[in-house]
């Protein structure tokens, strides 16, 4: 699962958090060169927090982007 912010909310200096199952060193790797490809083909900047399933930082990524407008 993904879920991102707008471009103006931050949340752990983040705004995307990306759930897996399971953190390994495979995910880390295919999780950071997804968001450097998405950098560089819009030039924006994705700073993402990878976790994995049912931690608390789900909610608060879900919590902000509900009362974005």
């Amino acid at each position: 699962m993904v879920l991102g912010l707008d471009e103006d909310s931050w949340i752990r200096d983040s705004n995307v958090l990306v759930v897996v199952k399971k953190i390994d060193d495979q995910v880390r790797r295919k999780v950071a060169r997804s968001a450097l490809l998405v950098n560089d083909k819009h030039d924006c900047t994705i700073s993402y927090y990878l976790v994995e399933e049912g931690e608390e930082l789900i909610h608060e990524f879900q919590k902000i982007g509900n009362t974005v407008e």
